[in-house]
């Protein structure tokens, strides 16, 4: 499955882990920086993730005991 924001796509793969890469400005990529990456990134710190979803500066997925874990900008708390 692939999510994608304005600057960044995230990828979730057949092992339920996830991949991000572009703008990293907001820390949207979440791999622990703001440095961007052009190729595709695993995120290390999450593991058995049954969903994505990306808006505009902002990463989102749920794992498999339906914890919900975001990152990226935030303005409004």
């Amino acid at each position: 499955k692939m999510a994608v924001g304005a600057t960044h796509p995230l990828l979730l793969t057949q092992s339920n882990s996830m991949l991000s890469f572009g703008y990293n400005g907001d820390g949207q990529l979440g791999i622990g920086d703001t440095s961007n990456k052009n190729q595709a990134t695993l995120i290390p710190s999450l593991t058995n993730i049954a969903n994505i979803e990306a808006n505009f500066n902002s990463s989102f997925c749920i794992d498999s005991s339906n914890n919900l874990w975001s990152w990226g900008k935030n303005d409004f708390g």
